[in-house]
């Protein structure tokens, strides 16, 4: 065998295990791509759920201020609630104090709900003394 046989064929060799690891990358990046589709789609329903808590707590505290004010309570919730919590109640539960229920889709909504979320709040809005509203 000449000198220069010698490094074709091991470069034959090199490109030959090179291509077995193209293979091995896509498939591991086959099975990659599922796990990290899976976790993104617990992180965004996770951070829903969170917002989802967040717009009753301020659903409630709006219904608190209008119940001091005066105003319609309901009207003040249903306003300050997005479309996609379901709302289930408004009680009074004092002086200023009013207790929101509702409802928050998990999965996507309108296109697979997979079950819902109960989120409810209480919160009291008191008026103080000589203060005025404008």
């Amino acid at each position: 065998m000449t000198a220069a046989a010698r490094p074709r064929r091991s470069a034959q060799a090199i490109r030959r295990l090179w291509r077995r690891d193209e293979g091995q990358s896509a498939l591991e990046l086959a099975a990659f791509i599922p796990i990290v589709l899976i976790v993104l789609l617990l992180l965004s329903q996770g951070i829903a759920a969170m917002m989802a808590a967040s717009h009753v707590r301020d659903a409630a505290r709006d219904g608190a201020r209008a119940a001091e004010r005066g105003d319609s309570v309901y009207g003040a919730v249903t306003a300050s609630m997005p479309d996609w919590i379901e709302l289930d109640s408004v009680t009074a539960c004092g002086r200023g104090c009013v207790r929101v229920a509702g409802r928050a889709p998990i999965g996507i909504p309108g296109v697979v709900e997979v079950t819902h979320v109960q989120l409810s709040s209480e919160t009291t809005f008191r008026q103080r003394e000589g203060s005025s509203w404008r």
